[in-house]
């Protein structure tokens, strides 16, 4: 049963009140409905479970509750019982409203808010969530200003990682997203791709091994004159056994890259929020699941001033911008493939350094060597420099019109990836399906309007929930394909069929 950890962020689901988000740290406090508690007193709890908290004097108790929920159907018949939780709460409340100080009040509801409130201050029961990206998009879905997620329902959030084909192939997925969501589709996508099997513990065999293998070939680098090309062939080497030892997927195997208005420093905060990136670096490994490699790449790179005006776009640049249009250089599969490769390197130095294995020496004698600039090769052979990526699905989720984006982004995706589009607005999506029959760069098109109701399942009462989620955007998914041209037989066909009547003559 998974069980509450220090540094975790936590959804307290507090009873007749609202939901509160803390992250629990050892020497720190959460706040619980207007109260203070030391964070060590959660750690350790098992999720999903009732507890009742109890302030005896200064000092809180957290008790666990051993059977809340109902038991049988006859329980339930016989008006509810069974639940030891409401119970409990009724003795609380009657024994508070026989007081003198609730007697006084003059109405009825008067009454009825005071003891409530007197309750919550006596017995506090709540229950505790990891946060996950799924319980942010269902919180900000359910919240006072659903439009701040474009109305992306946990129903649609789900499908829209369902229908791209996310770690279909477990540690053989290569994603591109598109997100305007404030990094919640990229932060389900980080999840569904981290690393299951990646070692964390750095007192395993494994880790001194390699540890110990990096220290007798910092040894053999520096004390002998070795030609270059020997210093990064054993270089290279040491890094292959590295990843595989550590069970890294290599660049670039597996990764997600992610443009859009969600820059580096949002999706870093939300994949920490979402317990898949720990907030400090000393709780590297404190969760069973690591975080997978994770790119943010610059979206102004995408497309030239030309290209944005064919789509109906006009920029203008800043006086004080930083990022000029004409010395940019735009992104082409090559282009991506160099700069994220340096980027993976650097996130797998990150990585094993929590792990007591220090690549920078290394990397600083190579670069010495040189006069800078040799990571790269690295973790690459000699032709890397021809190497082009490529992705296995796109992910757009954009506030605007998808079109221009699908136009833009769909050069970076393999024949057959599947391509997913989450708009509030079922026009654009409408618009994009006209763009792909028309020039025919895609197959098996499906737009989906997902609505789910949930059922009540009671004895005698069994019948869907009478309210169920409003208004949660629209799914489009097709399959691409490489742009075929009409030779004038598919149209020729189509007006066939349309201007084509079958009669029958009576003679």
């Amino acid at each position: 049963m998974p069980f509450v950890r220090n540094g975790d962020n936590v959804l307290f689901h507090v009873k007749d009140d609202k939901t509160y988000i803390n992250r629990v740290v050892a020497n720190g406090t959460v706040e619980l409905y207007r109260k203070r508690l030391p964070g060590a007193k959660f750690i350790g709890l098992p999720y999903s479970q009732w507890y009742y908290l109890q302030i005896e004097g200064s000092e809180p108790t957290i008790m666990r509750m051993p059977d809340v929920t109902v038991s049988s159907y006859s329980a339930v018949v016989d008006k509810d019982t069974g639940n030891s939780l409401d119970l409990l709460h009724g003795e609380t409340r009657i024994a508070i409203a026989d007081g003198d100080a609730f007697q006084q009040r003059e109405t009825e509801f008067s009454r009825f808010k005071l003891v409530n409130r007197a309750v919550k201050r006596h017995l506090l029961a709540f229950t505790m969530e990891l946060v996950e990206p799924y319980q942010l998009v269902k919180n900000a879905f359910r919240g006072k200003m659903p439009g701040n997620a474009m109305f992306l329902s946990p129903d649609n959030f789900g499908l829209l990682l369902q229908l791209s084909g996310v770690s279909r192939i477990p540690g053989f997925s290569r994603c591109l997203v598109y997100d305007d969501v404030n990094g919640y589709v990229a932060a389900g996508v980080a999840q569904r791709l981290a690393l299951t099997d990646a070692l964390s513990d750095p007192t395993t065999m494994e880790c001194r091994s390699l540890k110990e293998g990096l220290q007798t070939l910092m040894e053999e680098l520096t004390g002998k004159q070795i030609p270059l090309q020997e210093r990064v062939r054993k270089a290279r080497e040491y890094y292959a056994k590295l990843l595989a030892g550590l069970k890294i997927p290599p660049f670039p195997q597996e990764l997600a890259v992610v443009t859009g208005k969600t820059t580096g420093n949002c999706i870093k905060s939300v994949l920490m929020e979402c317990n898949i990136l720990p907030f400090k670096v000393e709780l590297e490994g404190s969760r069973p699941n690591i975080s997978p490699f994770v790119a943010p790449l610059g979206a102004h790179r995408f497309a030239s001033d030309e290209t944005l005006s064919r789509l109906g776009y006009t920029l203008v640049d800043a006086p004080n911008d930083i990022v000029t249009r004409e010395t940019t250089e735009l992104w082409t599969p090559n282009a991506m493939y160099r700069a994220l490769r340096h980027d993976h390197e650097n996130w797998v130095s990150r990585r094993v350094k929590s792990l007591g294995i220090d690549l920078e020496p290394l990397f600083a004698l190579l670069r010495d060597e040189q006069g800078g600039g040799l990571r790269e090769y690295i973790s690459q052979g000699e032709d890397s420099e021809e190497e082009e990526l490529y992705f296995d699905s796109l992910i757009i989720a954009t506030r605007s019109r998808p079109l221009p984006l699908v136009r833009l982004l769909t050069q970076f995706v393999r024949p057959a990836a599947p391509i997913v589009i989450f708009s509030s607005c079922g026009g654009a999506l409408a618009e994009l399906n006209s763009y792909v029959i028309r020039e025919r760069c895609g197959i098996l098109t499906s737009l989906y309007d997902n609505r789910a109701l949930s059922f009540q399942v009671l004895p005698h009462r069994t019948r869907p929930a009478m309210l169920g989620e409003s208004f949660g955007g629209y799914v489009m998914v097709y399959h691409a394909q490489v742009p075929t041209l009409d030779d004038g037989g598919v149209t020729r066909k189509a007006k066939d069929c349309a201007t084509k009547k079958n009669r029958k003559v009576k003679g």
